[in-house]
């Protein structure tokens, strides 16, 4: 098959899947903290509430908005126009995207209710967020043991180089070159490599992919 013997060699298809992967690492590590900072609370203290509510920010803002959508336009679209191999798939991927924003509004209300309420809120929004990051996980992991493999088989390079273009625009927020200019995500990404509790700091170069369940 054409595509499938070009995308070793295609800058675009490496590029591309170098963002979306990208872009799944960065909302892999706020997703790690979200759970960590609502189960783990240092010494029966309050989780920082200006932390978790910046991290919801950022998963609103960007993965919701930004990333599915795009994912949804270009790279599912242009999968579905070269095969019929995953269509059962793409529509369940492009159905939890539409999920995922409906669960993002029901943790925000979480949020400000836990922010009011205290401790008595606590097991709402605890098990809002467990249940935001695991449907993620899953979402993810089909992502990329499923779709991006076949994108890579199937994928023309001309498909590759509209796909690059859509996502290169993204400028992902924890992107630590594009954090370190921005606001808030700035502040973002230093609460998340300096501030956040144990096993949550990440620091070094970047956001490795913080969870050994994630691949």
């Amino acid at each position: 098959m054409k595509g499938a013997h070009t995308i070793e060699s295609s800058p675009a298809s490496r590029r591309a899947l170098a963002i979306i992967r990208g872009e799944h690492r960065s909302l892999a590590a706020v997703l790690w903290s979200l759970e960590r900072l609502i189960e783990r609370p240092d010494s029966g203290t309050r989780p920082d509430l200006e932390l978790l509510s910046m991290m919801v920010d950022y998963i609103e803002g960007f993965p919701e908005r930004c990333h599915h959508p795009k994912e949804d336009e270009y790279l599912f679209k242009a999968v579905r126009a070269r095969t019929h191999a995953a269509d059962e798939l793409l529509e369940t991927l492009a159905l939890e995207h539409a999920r995922g924003a409906r669960m993002i509004h029901e943790l925000r209300h979480a949020l400000a209710l836990y922010r009011v309420a205290g401790e008595t809120a606590r097991p709402q929004l605890g098990s809002l967020v467990a249940a935001y990051a695991t449907f993620h996980w899953e979402h993810m992991r089909k992502e990329e043991e499923v779709i991006l493999p076949l994108a890579q088989r199937v994928l023309e390079e001309e498909d590759w180089t509209t796909i690059e273009a859509a996502f290169s625009g993204n400028a992902d927020p924890l992107s630590p070159a594009v954090a370190a200019a921005t606001e808030p995500y700035g502040k973002l990404l230093d609460l998340i490599t300096q501030q956040a509790p144990d096993p949550i700091g990440f620091g070094g170069e970047g956001l490795e992919r913080p969870s050994p369940d994630y691949a």
